[in-house]
């Protein structure tokens, strides 16, 4: 669609449609698929959507805008949230006129069934597995938005860490062989090509003087701190 060239919409000119969809808070999209739909002018596809949707669409965009806060973290809008979470506003919004929740609820919801197979909902609690790291638990909402969190935390760690190994190992080439062709969670890729490196003897690293040859006993010995997201010496008793 055309964003340029000046318009004139319930009697009142712009220069442009983007500076009158921002004015009134209008999608492009929404005005582009009515538009289709009903196959009908610009301009009348704007009134409609202006007339109908106008001043809601507006509220909505201000709050997206907002600073907020979720789940204990200060945000700088909205929008900051959605995108920490890899979360569209038109699907919590889908999901809003679904379920007749609010805004918020089903944001929170939008949050759990992304990171979580929800087994059931007992009060304001909820049962579910997580698909990060298999752990079943019974959540507050909050509570599960933390734990998604610090998953998605170690997820992005471990990624780091598989990554420097196979550039220190000298094992790209062999990585590029192994995920040829394949597609699924990447970091549940690269676990899988460390056990197939491991059973064919390609897996060998030193750590403090000590050396490993697999990946679960460097992880007896260490773990990820979460405060500055490094490993560290586990401390075994006996």
């Amino acid at each position: 669609m055309a964003c340029k060239h000046e318009i004139k919409i319930f009697g009142h000119k712009y220069s442009s449609i983007s500076e009158c969809l921002k004015e009134h808070g209008v999608d492009h999209n929404r005005v582009r698929s009515y538009m289709i739909k009903y196959n009908v002018t610009i301009e009348e596809a704007i009134e409609f959507h202006i007339h109908n949707y106008g001043d809601s669409l507006r509220r909505h965009n201000i709050m997206l805008n907002s600073p907020v806060e979720f789940c204990g973290v200060q945000y700088a809008s909205l929008k900051d949230v959605l995108d920490k979470y890899e979360l569209h506003d038109g699907y919590i919004r889908r999901h809003q006129v679904k379920t007749n929740m609010g805004y918020y609820d089903s944001l929170y919801s939008c949050i759990l069934h992304k990171n979580y197979e929800v087994i059931n909902s007992i009060g304001g609690f909820v049962s579910c597995k997580c698909k990060h790291c298999g752990g079943q638990f019974l959540f507050s909402p909050d509570l599960a938005v933390k734990h998604a969190d610090e998953c998605r935390r170690v997820s992005s760690i471990m990624i780091y860490f598989y990554q420097i190994l196979i550039s220190g190992l000298h094992l790209i080439s062999e990585f590029k062989d192994y995920v040829d062709g394949r597609c699924g969670d990447y970091e549940d890729i690269l676990r899988k090509f460390f056990v197939t490196m491991e059973n064919r003897g390609l897996l060998s690293f030193t750590i403090r003087g000590k050396e490993y040859k697999s990946l679960n006993d460097f992880f007896r010995d260490y773990k990820v701190n979460f405060d500055d997201g490094k490993f560290v010496k586990r401390f075994n008793k006996g």
